[in-house]
This record gives C-alpha cells, structure tokens and sequence, in this order.
C-alpha cells in the first residue's frame, strides 16, 4: 500500500508539474495576444 501511495504521488507531481506549465504558456500566450 505504501509503495502504490508513493507511485500515485510521483504520478501526481510528474502531472501537476506539466499541466502548471501547460498553463502557464497559455497563459503567456493569452497575455501577449492581449498587449499585442
């Protein structure tokens, strides 16, 4: 159970960290569509 626990966390983080970035450059590209 504590090895599942582990493996869904670094699942979680490794997901978490892409879809931040994903964010992110929409973001940044919604941004600079506005101020163009």
């Amino acid at each position: 159970a504590v090895e599942k626990q582990k493996i869904i966390q670094a699942v979680a983080r490794c997901i978490h960290s892409s879809l931040v970035e994903l964010i992110i450059s929409v973001l940044s590209k919604d941004n600079g569509h506005l101020h163009e």
